[in-house]
Parts: structure tokens; sequence; C-alpha cells
């Protein structure tokens, strides 16, 4: 698989669903959802990166869109989203606010906006059914780096967080009907 991996990067843009990947070893989504972030690493080295490896707070606007039309060609939407904590205060506050009356939570939030977050034993489930029903359900799941749902590939995540950023990488299925 190596090789049409790197012919995907070496051989220029592609039309949408170009390739066609054979994941027949894989299990179940997340294991999916790791072999995409392989592939997206790999060419994200391929393109852009010095010495085998990237910094993704290096990758500008325009490479990230040069990335995501070579994720496109196997039919993957690459998702990222850049949250930088200095300027999320309203959106902290609203968590402590939201989790305030979930029982077994407690949230903090520091001088820096670091947000520390803590759950009694046998209350995942309740904090599951309840946090469906926030208005910032992605955006609280991302910056204390929860993984509580896996029915969709977009559920899976990878995050890194650099100084007061959080960098968060998905990926969504394309729709084969729609050109984007």
């Amino acid at each position: 698989m190596l090789k049409i991996i790197e012919k995907i990067f070496k051989d220029g843009i592609k039309p949408y669903f170009f390739y066609k990947l054979n994941f027949s070893k894989i299990q179940n989504l997340k294991d999916f959802f790791d072999k995409i972030l392989l592939i997206y690493k790999f060419g994200a080295i391929y393109l852009f990166g010095k010495n085998g490896e990237i910094k993704i707070h290096e990758l500008d606007e325009n490479k990230l869109f040069i990335l995501h039309q070579y994720m496109k060609s196997i039919g993957i939407e690459p998702i990222i989203k850049k949250y930088d904590l200095n300027d999320t205060k309203y959106l902290s506050e609203q968590l402590v606010k939201d989790f305030q009356n979930f029982p077994g939570i407690n949230v903090k939030i520091d001088k820096s906006n670091f947000t520390t977050f803590e759950m009694k034993k046998n209350y995942l489930g309740s904090f599951k059914n309840n946090i469906t029903k926030l208005k910032y359900k992605k955006y609280y799941l991302d910056i204390l780096n929860l993984d509580l749902f896996d029915k969709e590939l977009k559920d899976f995540k990878y995050s890194v967080k650099i100084n007061n950023i959080i960098y968060v990488l998905r990926f969504d299925f394309l729709c084969p009907m729609i050109k984007r």
C-alpha cells in the first residue's frame, strides 16, 4: 500500500475519488481513521516537510488547501479546527456553566484559560447523554480532548496543543454526488 500512497502525492492532484484504496483488513472505524491519518501525515511530510517531519502550525492556508485536494482524490475530506485558548474565554465560561449541572463532573479553568476535566467513575453514560444536547458539544470535546463517540469517521480526531493553540484534525467521507 505504501507504493500507492506515495503515488498519490507524487503524481499531482487528481479528481475526487480518483484512487481506489483497498482497506479490506480494517476491522473498525478507529483502525480506518488511523490509516487515513498515516496517509495524511505522509502527504504533509512528502509535500511540505523538512528532514522527514512536519510542524502543523507551519502549514498555512494554501498548504492545507493543497493537502486537502490530495486527500479528496481518495474520497476523504480533512477537517482542521484551530482553537486559540486566548480567544475562547466566552466558550470556556459557557463550558463551566453547562457542566455545573452534570452529576459527577468537575470542570475548572485556570488563569491561562487551560481547562481541566474530572469525571467520577460510572458517570460516562450519563455524560454522553447530556453532552449531545449541548450547543457547543464539538468544541467541548475538542478542547477537553475527549473521544466519546465512534459511530462516524468524523467522531475520531487527532489533536495537538502547541503553546495556547489546540489543533484538531478529523476526517469525513466525501459524498460522491457532491463536488466541493
